[in-house]
């Protein structure tokens, strides 16, 4: 359902499917957890739609990929198309990381019923600051 409503903001969806989807699902006791902004003041863009993945293929340098497993916004094969994309042209320090427990800002949501103090996961520097002491 979260996934409509940015395929909506993403100009990839109609306003009508998006409403059909909402009114279909709106007892199912998840519903709540999920954002629905206001459809009528919603401005789409189709920016959204951007892939850096026909850029990764052409890249030589070492890169550190990390995903958060508990992200939102992300889909979680992205790790995967990711790899997949570099292929066999991948430099041999490239590391791809998922870190369960962590959202797409890496901000850990291991006790999600306390999010007013978040911070970030502590895998996240830990892995940030080992493979850059590598170069």
């Amino acid at each position: 359902m979260q996934g409509a409503v940015f395929e909506y903001i993403a100009s990839n969806l109609d306003k009508q499917s998006l409403e059909d989807r909402i009114s279909k699902n709106k007892s199912a006791s998840w519903f709540s957890h999920i954002w629905i902004p206001n459809l009528d003041e919603v401005v789409t863009d189709e920016k959204l739609n951007y892939t850096p993945l026909p850029y990764f293929k052409d890249l030589t340098s070492p890169l550190l990929i990390i995903e958060g497993g508990q992200d939102q916004v992300i889909p979680n094969s992205s790790l995967e198309k990711i790899q997949d994309s570099i292929g066999g042209k991948a430099n041999k320090k490239n590391t791809y990381l998922r870190i369960d427990g962590a959202d797409h800002s890496m901000m850990s949501r291991e006790n999600p019923d306390f999010s007013y103090w978040s911070s970030l996961h502590p895998d996240y520097l830990k892995t940030v600051f080992k493979w850059v002491g590598q170069f």
